[in-house]
């Protein structure tokens, strides 16, 4: 090899190595409100190539101006998109240490590693780590994210050159956002619930104002508001209501956390006038609200948006609500069918009143509603709620809402008893009811006629077809149950099964006839 030639080659080689790109594992920026959760990508750049393992410490200490909050890591780090999907087999390996006292990283910093079966090239993503702004954080801060001690090897465990990248998450004033005053309704006397809610741009809130203007013959009731769904109890939250002006009741509410939306933050009990006429509509204006921070802040005003009260009609509902008679068996449960006629119409729900504590005789065990033992009908759609308050012997209030109107003829619940052992064969308990549907927003009375729950023995060995006589039939059906030419149900093969070993032999089938023929008594158990 000449010189020339080797000058030559040794150059190309050193060009190659000069031109090898340290690859980068990035950091997005992204933007929050207080109080949010956001999530930050980590990504690996172009010259990431052939990587099968990537760790790093990612580190969100730093904050401008300084001194305030810290950012939180939620330890829920997800892998991201550069990663080949499958089954568990070939899905990479993800560990994490947060940082804080047990861990030998600092606070503010959380380690992450993975580890792949099968190497992957950038661009795309690694994975996402969610941090918590702090509630008390100020429009403007900076939280710088910083990613040191980067390593990245290939299958063979050799290191690839990557270094790490940084990130910013920028604290933003949140959106002006919505408050609504819902439509309520109520009969005539009675009390409708107005609802004050907020939208998912209304965040970071403590302190909520809501002066609102009302017809003066819609009364408020004194000391009877109560904190919505969004608001989780505490004793240091503080609920004021100012209804001395008539028509004009002012809400004032305090709370211990901060708040988002969206969801109902007050709920105020307004009584509608007696001598209202159904159909009326009573506006509910929102005359002003003001909200504000953890820091007492005020938060931008939001926009408003107006509800109202609707007069519901007071007369029953048209059509009949009825519990079906039942049958059950002694120390077995029962299920009780509650049911609408063609009449019942359009309807998104029901109240279930139900009184069971007298029986005949007086002297009957009680019997009681099964755990768990209430489901809505086959007339509600899916997605339909149901719940129960069973808490009182004797009784059970059974609440049903579902996602759209329904009409009868239909199935309203199924609600399943116990029946005690000791309960006397021919006992018979009553199962009264009062029911309300809901209709247009509204619980409205609807007639309703209560059943009976009739006791009766449990099935006898060998009473295979359950008519309390074992005659051939029963034999004969035995038979075709050990010969696997028939299937019965779970009640009727026990009867045939007279030694309980959960099969039907051929001597037991013989037993049943000697039985039926009067040759032999069968054991009863």
């Amino acid at each position: 090899m000449s010189m020339r030639t080797a000058f030559f080659l040794t150059t190309v080689l050193l060009l190659a190595t000069g031109m090898a790109t340290a690859g980068v594992i990035g950091v997005s920026s992204v933007t929050g409100v207080p109080g949010s959760v956001v999530n930050v990508s980590i990504t690996a750049d172009q010259d990431v190539r052939n990587a099968a393992a990537i760790g790093f410490l990612f580190d969100a200490r730093s904050v401008a101006p300084a001194g305030e909050p810290p950012l939180v890591i939620v330890d829920n780090v997800k892998l991201g998109s550069i990663w080949p999907s499958g089954s568990s087999a070939t899905k990479p390996l993800l560990a994490t240490n947060l940082g804080g006292a047990t861990s030998k990283y600092p606070l503010g910093t959380i380690y992450i590693g993975i580890v792949a079966s099968a190497p992957v090239s950038g661009p795309g993503e690694v994975c996402t780590v969610p941090v918590q702004i702090p509630p008390t954080a100020r429009s403007g801060d900076v939280y710088t994210i910083v990613l040191t001690s980067v390593e990245v090897s290939d299958l063979n465990g050799r290191s690839i050159a990557a270094q790490g990248g940084r990130g910013t998450v920028t604290v933003q004033s949140p959106q002006a956002g919505k408050v609504t005053v819902g439509k309520a309704s109520g009969q005539q006397g009675a009390t409708a619930m107005v609802e004050i809610s907020v939208d998912a741009d209304v965040k970071g809130f403590t302190g909520f104002q809501a002066a609102l203007k009302m017809d003066p013959a819609l009364v408020v009731v004194p000391g009877s508001a109560e904190f919505g769904p969004l608001v989780p109890s505490s004793s240091s939250n503080l609920l004021v209501v100012n209804a001395n002006t008539p028509g004009k009741p002012v809400v004032g509410a305090v709370v211990a956390k901060p708040l988002s939306g969206p969801g109902v933050v007050v709920r105020l009990p307004v009584v509608v006038p007696a001598t209202a006429k159904p159909g009326t509509v009573y506006p509910v204006s929102l005359v002003s609200v003001q909200l504000s921070d953890a820091n007492g802040q005020a938060l931008p005003t939001p926009q408003m948006v107006d509800g109202s009260i609707t007069v519901a009609q007071s007369q029953m509902a048209p059509g009949l609500i009825t519990v079906k008679d039942a049958k059950g068996r002694v120390g077995q449960p029962v299920t009780v069918e509650v049911v609408a006629n063609e009449l019942v119409k359009g309807i998104t729900g029901a109240t279930l009143d139900l009184d069971f504590t007298s029986a005949t005789p007086a002297a009957a065990p009680p019997i009681s509603v099964a755990n768990n033992g209430w489901a809505a009908g086959s007339m509600f759609p899916q997605g339909t709620l149901i719940a129960a308050n069973v808490n009182t012997p004797g009784k059970a209030l059974i609440g049903i809402a579902g996602p759209a109107a329904v009409s009868g003829p239909g199935q309203v619940a199924l609600i399943t008893f116990n029946i005690p052992r000791n309960a006397p064969k021919g006992a018979v308990y009553s199962v009264a009811v009062n029911a309300k549907v809901s209709i247009n927003g509204a619980d409205v009375p609807i007639q309703a006629v209560g059943g009976t729950i009739t006791v009766i023995a449990s099935r006898k060995k060998g009473d295979v077809n359950n008519d309390d006589v074992i005659g051939v039939s029963d034999a004969t059906l035995a038979l075709k149950v050990a010969l696997k030419l028939l299937n019965v149900d779970a009640e009727s093969f026990a009867a045939a099964d007279l030694n309980g070993d959960g099969m039907i032999s051929m001597g037991e089938v013989t037993q049943i006839l000697r039985a039926a023929l009067g040759l032999a008594q069968l054991p009863q158990s």
